[in-house]
């Protein structure tokens, strides 16, 4: 990016990226020790902010507002701006061009470099974990998605339901609350022909054995 006389940089973002730069950006302000207040103070003076539509200006103090927790009696501006709407009233506007004047007590380099360590990666998930006494803390991890892992459960069990019901069916076996397994017999009758039967023979309650009456009279 070209760079003009006085001009460090400017960039255009919209109202929600705005607001996220300048938090990043005050908070590599505080990492900066004995020259925070210092490069604090000039940087409210190099930093501006202006609507692509209204030409509305908003100040590096104004700016400032926006890198800490709102306040009770917060100016219409700011208001509006942490709803993500111009600073102007009946705008409706969502782009602002970012500008950073040279300073000499300003490294913007060095608080650009900051304020991407100060940026919170984009849809993750801490992870508490206890510190013991005399152990680093160790660092924040990205959880997996949980609606991942329940599809991926999900369609293992349907599979393993298909193949089971597949199996039953193609064997003769028994499906809960569906199909109960048939069992065919072969048994003679009177008459010398075969006949089959799906039922199981009943037992002999003497032998415990499996017997059938095929309509004949018993010799005696």
């Amino acid at each position: 990016m070209e760079k003009t006389k006085g001009i460090y940089q400017e960039r255009t973002e919209s109202i929600r990226q705005m607001e996220q730069t300048v938090n990043s950006l005050f908070r590599a302000v505080n990492q900066l020790g004995e020259q925070s207040a210092s490069t604090g103070k000039a940087m409210r003076q190099a930093l501006s902010a202006q609507c692509l539509t209204c030409k509305i200006v908003l100040t590096g103090s104004e700016l400032s507002l926006l890198a800490h927790a709102p306040l009770d009696l917060e100016g219409n501006r700011i208001v509006r701006l942490r709803q993500s709407r111009c600073a102007r009233e009946g705008c409706e506007s969502h782009l602002y061009k970012l500008t950073f004047l040279n300073d000499r007590n300003v490294d913007w380099a060095k608080l650009f470099t900051l304020a991407k360590s100060c940026e919170q990666p984009a849809q993750t998930e801490p992870v508490e974990e206890t510190m013991d006494e005399g152990k680093p803390a160790t660092p924040l991890r990205m959880v997996v998605p949980r609606t991942r892992t329940l599809v991926r459960a999900g369609a293992l069990a349907a599979g393993l339901i298909v193949t089971f019901v597949v199996h039953q069916l193609y064997f003769g076996g028994k499906i809960p609350f569906v199909r109960e397994p048939r069992n065919f017999r072969m048994t003679v009758s009177s008459n010398g022909k075969d006949s089959h039967t799906d039922k199981a023979p009943a037992k002999d309650p003497v032998k415990g054995t499996s017997a059938r009456y095929t309509g004949g009279s018993d010799d005696k």
